[in-house]
């Protein structure tokens, strides 16, 4: 595999942070509105992705398999299709900070999680927080996995910290990956050299590396999405496009979340236009990120 393929493609990722997430985060209290994530969010994405015959991985965090509408949803995607990657099992705002130890039973129970309620053995990961080292890669390559996709290159984690310090919440020790992501290649391309694994950035802007996954399409415009795409249809290689399971959600009282959460400060049905508009933008040129690596 070259990190300048002849051709640009995309690929649809999707982290199934559930609404407790959210809440821990922003010092709310955990509500009773947590299944609705797979029973609602997840299949209206799965709807727009057969609308627009996508076939996306979805990044899944590994204690969410003890709910039952949890389970019932990866068989569901599984079956359309659609893969799984892990994102943790418990995806703490403190992973990039725990002892190697820690990392690696975080990546290994989620694993395991996965393919006992799946029968699913995922290859891709992408950590909480934007951040891997190289204990993270040790892990994965130890544990037989191909790609990492943590990354998110340009200014896009320091202005996450910085809209975090504007309401208040810098000093919940959440990670938006290291300062050096500034600088981090937007290309895909093999960890330390090793085609044992590849890392898959998510995709931002050429050259002006702004972030342009749903939050800040839907914080600077719908010009972004399309400006973004359309540049990036013209740079070979593999593209991230990331979406999160909130992107689907028709919460039915979001209360202080919809004041907080970017996406939420959005109708469902406007949320729906950008979903259908997404898919008309990439539509023939979706590759599972897994079908790429598999060809390498």
């Amino acid at each position: 595999m070259s990190a300048a393929a002849p051709q640009s493609t995309f690929a649809i990722h999707v982290d199934c942070d559930n609404l407790w997430i959210y809440e821990t985060e922003y010092g709310i209290p955990i509500s009773d509105h947590q299944d609705l994530i797979y029973t609602q969010a997840l299949p209206a994405l799965l709807d727009v992705f057969a609308r627009w015959n996508i076939r996306a991985t979805f990044f899944i965090v590994g204690k969410e398999l003890q709910r039952t509408s949890c389970v019932e949803f990866c068989r569901a995607a599984v079956a359309r299709g659609h893969r799984l990657g892990n994102h943790s099992f418990s995806h703490g705002v403190d992973f990039s900070r725990l002892p190697a130890s820690e990392k690696q039973e975080e990546i290994v129970r989620a694993d395991q999680a996965i393919r006992d309620a799946t029968g699913h053995k995922p290859i891709g990961f992408r950590s909480p927080g934007y951040q891997v080292d190289r204990d993270i890669v040790a892990t994965l390559i130890e544990s037989g996995y191909r790609y990492d996709s943590s990354i998110l290159p340009g200014p896009g984690g320091l202005m996450m910290k910085a809209y975090m310090t504007a309401i208040g919440r810098a000093r919940n020790g959440k990670s938006f990956g290291p300062w050096t992501a500034i600088f981090a290649s937007q290309q895909a391309h093999p960890v330390d050299g090793d085609a044992r694994i590849w890392e898959f950035p998510i995709a931002t802007f050429p050259r002006w590396r702004f972030p342009i996954h749903s939050t800040f399409v839907y914080r600077f415009g719908d010009g972004l999405l399309n400006a973004a795409i359309a540049r990036l249809k013209q740079v070979p290689g593999h593209h991230i496009y990331l979406l999160h399971a909130i992107d689907g959600l028709d919460h039915p009282s979001p209360g202080a979340l919809g004041k907080l959460i970017v996406p939420l400060r959005r109708t469902f049905a406007e949320r729906r236009q950008f979903l259908d508009r997404l898919g008309s933008l990439i539509e023939g040129r979706v590759v599972l990120t897994e079908e790429v690596v598999a060809a390498a």
